[in-house]
């Protein structure tokens, strides 16, 4: 699977800089989006997981009001705090860097802590950094494991779907109750659309037209693959199984309701790998059938 291009956050106020950034990200498969002052950097980070790594100049503005004469290397030390706080509250690495064509004593200050990069090396070293550091976390390590899975949510669903399955895989071993609730719910939702997208690819039919006969949607578009030859009785089985299971204890949250059981992780972890089964069979599925 061609690897997807990794989004990274530029803080740095030199717009002529940010230009030649922005070109030369792309022959390393970089999306960079870039910001002139620490506030907007920071807050852009905290909304957007899909940033892998912040990349910092020496010196720029904490917000959008400071004077320039103010400017000093505490933007730095600032930038590491705002991105240590997000890295507790979202439990996410985010390796960070600097680049600079003025880097002061900043080798010596952040020796053991981050890299520190002088634009006069050309972007060679920066961007080779950037690869490998990336490379190693642990949300590129599980899109690495599982490239089918999200190989064919590239070809046939969208980027929240991606990010989505992202989550499911990185958080399905956790086992505090809100975090099975809501992995148990993504599970059903990434199935729902699963069938969905089987219904247009393979049988090509609205999956809005399978609504009736007192059932699911999803349970509608199961019987008409198996009835014609198309989704395994075993497969059918399974999925059915997890539709109801995760229904039961995600989307409508009934362990309240149930109180002799309440599903831990391994169920979690059972219902996701029965999920990415049928993402296995779906693509080989549909790759079947484009070679008739």
């Amino acid at each position: 699977m061609p690897t997807k291009p990794t989004h990274i956050l530029l803080i740095d106020d030199d717009p002529e800089l940010t230009k030649v950034v922005f070109k030369e990200s792309r022959k390393y498969r970089f999306i960079v989006s870039a910001f002139n002052n620490l506030k907007q950097g920071i807050d852009f980070l905290e909304k957007h997981q899909k940033i892998k790594a912040v990349v910092l100049d020496s010196r720029c503005a904490l917000d959008e009001e400071q004077k320039p004469d103010s400017i000093k290397t505490n933007f730095v030390f600032q930038a590491m705090e705002d991105i240590k706080e997000i890295k507790h509250r979202q439990d996410r690495l985010i390796p960070f860097c600097v680049f600079s064509d003025k880097t002061f004593d900043l080798h010596n200050d952040l020796d053991g802590i981050a890299p520190v990069f002088n634009k006069s090396d050309g972007f060679e070293p920066l961007f080779q950094y950037l690869q490998t550091v990336v490379g190693q976390l642990p949300e590129m390590l599980v899109r690495e494991k599982f490239d089918v899975v999200f190989g064919f949510i590239a070809d046939f669903m969208t980027d929240e779907d991606d990010d989505l399955m992202e989550s499911l895989l990185m958080k399905g071993e956790q086992t505090d109750p809100a975090t099975i609730i809501s992995n148990l719910t993504l599970v059903r939702r990434l199935l729902e659309k699963l069938f969905d997208i089987l219904s247009v690819n393979v049988m090509a039919t609205n999956p809005w037209s399978f609504d009736h006969s007192g059932q699911s949607r999803t349970r509608s578009i199961m019987d008409a693959l198996t009835k014609n030859n198309l989704l395994p009785y075993a497969l059918k089985n399974k999925a059915g199984d997890v539709y109801a299971f995760t229904s039961k204890y995600g989307s409508h949250n009934q362990t309240e309701k149930h109180i002799k059981y309440h599903p831990g992780s391994y169920a979690v972890q059972a219902n996701i790998f029965y999920l990415l089964e049928l993402f296995m069979w779906a693509s080989q599925c549909i790759s079947n059938l484009s070679k008739q």
